[in-house]
């Protein structure tokens, strides 16, 4: 199983250049809530699913799909580091 470390790495890196998001290095480190940086409306959603669709090679379920979650990076890289580990 990867560790949720590192997918929440891929997460910060991932939705920074999706979300188009001016963030120095520091501050993509530390994001934890997307949320807190951006505007997350369905448009904006729907682009971070399909990235992390593609990046990871998964189809997100409908309990991955939920905003609260999709927001939270720490917790959605769990969900991947988990999903990811079940597929191998």
């Amino acid at each position: 199983m990867p560790a949720p470390g590192l997918v929440l790495q891929r997460l910060r890196r991932l939705a920074t250049s999706t979300l188009n998001l001016n963030l120095s290095a520091e501050e993509e480190a530390a994001l934890t809530r997307l949320d807190a940086v951006a505007g997350l409306d369905s448009l904006a959603l729907l682009q971070l699913v399909s990235a992390v669709e593609k990046e990871f090679g998964i189809q997100l379920g409908p309990a991955e799909l939920r905003s609260d979650l999709l927001a939270d990076l720490p917790a959605l890289a769990e969900r991947l580091s988990a999903r990811l580990g079940a597929a191998c």
